[in-house]
């Protein structure tokens, strides 16, 4: 704040890894309560880095806060064309983001991509619960242990792992891969959903989204509370 106001900013953003609620607070506020006039706007922006196996390393920026009628005002603008199938990802994956914050209110909204996973934050840095369509036509809800370093991820997975028994008597079997060759490891569990993505009719979605938000509310709810303490 102190840099905005000896640059004369109109825009503000205020970048960290996660927001606590009075600073979230103080941000509405001041959206709230600016001059119109003046141009002001404040943003709050929690980042958090994400790897599907050997995928580059990329940011994940989620907004928690901004003006209340920015998203009227401005328009986004794709670099490139989407392809059809990305354009199913992106629909299907808008439309579980808006059932999982139906059933979840608490929940740090994210924004559906035109890609094939989606991902919010496992609890620290390294980790994140995904939602991602697979191979063998399987959507998978995991938890994905990449903290950039093997060691630490099989460190990670394998304290996890030592309480599998007491995790699986609450959320059912589980899939424990290691994957020996990758540098990340996973905890899942899959569904059938009968065709790719591609070639999946949109009837299907609801049924698939319906059981993606109650496995991933369970999932989540129960292994944050290990992930966070490894």
């Amino acid at each position: 704040f102190t840099y905005a106001a000896g640059t004369d900013a109109k825009i503000v953003i205020w970048i960290a890894e996660t927001f606590r609620e009075e600073h979230k607070r103080t941000l509405e506020w001041l959206n709230e309560n600016v001059d119109p006039g003046s141009g002001l706007s404040f943003f709050g922006i929690e980042i958090e880095l994400f790897q599907i196996e050997d995928s580059p390393v990329a940011p994940d920026f989620n907004v928690v806060v901004r003006p209340n009628e920015w998203e009227r005002t401005i328009k986004v603008f794709s670099p490139k064309p989407t392809s059809e199938v990305n354009k199913k990802y992106l629909e299907f994956f808008s439309k579980l983001v808006d059932e999982y914050s139906k059933a979840n209110p608490s929940w740090n909204k994210v924004k559906a991509l035109p890609q094939s996973w989606l991902g919010f934050g496992g609890g620290r840095g390294g980790l994140a619960f995904n939602w991602a369509f697979r191979s063998r036509n399987r959507l998978s809800v995991e938890l994905y242990i990449d903290t950039g370093e093997k060691s630490e991820n099989e460190r990670i997975f394998e304290e996890i792992e030592s309480n599998r028994k007491e995790i699986e008597d609450r959320v059912g079997e589980l899939s424990w891969e290691k994957l020996e060759a990758k540098r990340a490891c996973r905890i899942a569990v899959y569904r059938d959903v009968g065709s790719s993505m591609k070639a999946l009719p949109e009837t299907e979605y609801p049924k698939i989204i319906e059981w993606a938000v109650s496995t991933m509310r369970q999932f989540s709810n129960v292994l944050s509370n290990y992930a966070k303490n490894v």
